[in-house]
């Protein structure tokens, strides 16, 4: 009777040893998943500030676009003004060629005119009117000389006036085409003042990409860190876990070292029961809908590993959830973040099972569950986007893809 007293004492001390020390490890576990939360939040806010970065630069280059648009428009411009004014300089140059010959024409026949005057005007008029009759054979012969004379006369007069206005016109003309190329000029002006504007304006633009582009790069690295920093708890998480398995497995030796119970947590049959009965929905029924792997995060929009199946619960929430086989309840937390209220069960074999996000834990620490004994009651706790019920498997400390291990009727 004695002996059985001691070893029921031992036994007893054993499993207060053990609930101490997986209490202690859980409350480490919790405090390494605040740590995991704040390096994902950290993470998220500078994922979003990141994001709005790029949006900012997308902008930016959708500016610097239009710009250099306006730019090779503007140039263009340029490009047409020049060949006008090239153009005009041209019809100048060629009206200028005009006006030399018209005015040497001018002032030759000018010359030629003044010559005869002046003739006339040495000799008299009278005199050249009796050179004209003396050298007349008639007196009608005398008048048609006469009458010849005035028109060469007329004739210098009428030619000096019209080579006059076709001067006066080809400056008009010249003029014109001077005004006319001064007024393209001065566009010009304008036109290159409007490029260099957006030139200055296109650098400030590129500039300011260049400034983002380093603060996104900055918050990449930034990213990076916590993300590493988020893996490195994760990783001391497992280790916590493989802490609480090995414990486990070191009671149950001891137990029945002393002729005690190995309980549920022995030996993994291999067996598993449904975590989820569609007849508890009152509407709707549970569906996937999120694997295992690599996914998009929902609340970062980065890729990462999902290292367990969501089973979305049509909306529900209390919806009960089962274990999936025998085992020991090795751990129980309630938390406002990551996984929120969430069981862990060894099933022994290194064999545990994770479910999380829970509204509440219907079991306790170091309980002995069944294969589809109800464990928890489902909801939307900690990191979640909406009902349902993350389920993980690890073995020997280690996540595998959990889908083997899922079963729901």
């Amino acid at each position: 009777m004695s002996k059985v007293k001691k070893t029921s004492s031992l036994i007893l001390a054993l499993m207060l040893i053990f609930v101490f020390n997986t209490s202690a490890m859980a409350d480490s576990i919790s405090d390494k998943k605040n740590q995991k939360q704040e390096h994902l939040n950290s993470k998220q806010e500078l994922v979003k500030k990141k994001q709005g970065l790029e949006e900012e630069i997308k902008q930016t280059k959708g500016k610097i676009s239009g710009i250099e648009s306006d730019i090779s428009k503007v140039n263009g411009e340029i490009n047409t003004l020049h060949a006008k004014i090239n153009g005009v300089q041209n019809t100048i140059n060629k009206t200028s060629k005009e006006l030399e010959t018209a005015v040497k024409v001018y002032e030759d026949q000018d010359e030629k005119m003044t010559k005869r005057i002046n003739s006339l005007y040495k000799c008299g008029a009278a005199s050249g009117y009796l050179e004209i009759l003396a050298s007349s054979n008639s007196f009608s012969d005398f008048i048609v000389k006469a009458d010849l004379m005035k028109k060469v006369i007329n004739y210098d007069i009428d030619m000096l006036k019209e080579l006059k206005g076709k001067r006066e016109e080809i400056d008009r003309k010249k003029a014109d085409l001077e005004k006319s190329k001064a007024e393209l000029v001065a566009y010009q002006s304008k036109v290159n003042e409007k490029k260099n504007h957006l030139v200055n304006q296109n650098k400030e633009q590129k500039t300011l990409v260049a400034v983002l582009s380093r603060s996104s790069q900055e918050y990449t690295r930034k990213i990076q860190q916590e993300e590493a920093a988020a893996a490195k708890v994760d990783k001391e998480i497992n280790q916590i876990l493989k802490q609480i398995e090995e414990e486990n497995r070191r009671k149950q030796a001891q137990n029945k070292g002393n002729g005690g119970s190995t309980g549920h947590g022995g030996n993994y049959n291999g067996n598993v029961a449904a975590i989820l009965h569609s007849s508890d929905f009152p509407s709707g029924r549970p569906v996937i809908s999120s694997g295992y792997g690599s996914r998009r995060d929902p609340f970062t929009g980065i890729t990462t590993t999902h290292w367990g199946i969501d089973i979305a619960t049509a909306g529900n929430t209390n919806i009960p959830v089962y274990s999936m086989a025998a085992g020991t309840v090795v751990l129980v937390r309630h938390s406002n973040a990551g996984y929120g209220n969430y069981v862990v069960i060894d099933h022994g074999s290194g064999v545990m099972s994770l479910y999380a996000h829970n509204n509440s834990i219907v079991v306790g620490l170091g309980d002995q569950v069944s294969a589809g004994q109800k464990i928890a009651l489902s909801g939307s706790t900690g990191a979640s986007t909406g009902p349902h019920v993350h389920f993980e498997v690890r073995i020997n400390g280690q996540r595998v893809n959990p889908e083997p291990y899922l079963r729901i009727n």
